[in-house]
């Protein structure tokens, strides 16, 4: 009997915006350092976009995929000690 191949990553778009939440948060967790979780996407090429709201900051990363414009915005919310106290991790694809 043939073995099944399985995908090595997301298929769809939707299955891609689940994963990408899915590894922010498993990355960064509730209550790790927020600053050094910002150096980290920066250094990885995240631009920041500044503060949606007080304590909190976007970050985005773009790329062209084929006919698409993928988009990766990280809000990060820092509590008063500096950890982080909620994140989360969104993927918008824009295609022709």
């Amino acid at each position: 009997m043939e073995k099944a191949m399985s995908p090595k990553g997301p298929r769809t778009y939707e299955e891609a915006r689940q994963t990408f939440a899915q590894f922010v948060t498993a990355m960064f967790p509730v209550g790790s350092d927020a600053k050094d979780a910002i150096s980290r996407m920066t250094n990885a090429g995240f631009r920041t976009e500044g503060a949606t709201a007080l304590n909190k900051a976007e970050l985005v990363w773009s790329r062209n995929a084929g006919p698409c414009l993928e988009r990766y915005f990280v809000v990060v919310g820092q509590s008063a000690d500096g950890k982080i106290a909620d994140i989360a991790g969104q993927l918008y694809p824009a295609c022709l």
